[in-house]
């Protein structure tokens, strides 16, 4: 099991920047998701509905980048 703390504001805009790439109205569910991994370096989120994509980081100091 992985444990990390986050700052939840940051955590929280970087989610909502990545889930616009993703349609609600999607015919294959696994596009309706998003991806969040962790590694030493930070916390990187994808989203995608097959056309665009997004990934946002969020670092470990805690900024969010596009």
């Amino acid at each position: 099991m992985i444990q990390f703390a986050i700052n939840k504001a940051y955590f929280l805009q970087a989610l909502h920047t990545t889930r616009r790439a993703i349609s609600s109205k999607n015919a294959i569910p696994i596009l309706s998701t998003i991806k969040i991994e962790v590694t030493s370096d930070g916390i990187y989120l994808t989203g995608s509905n097959g056309q665009i994509s997004i990934e946002n980081s969020i670092s470990e100091i805690g900024r969010a980048h596009v």
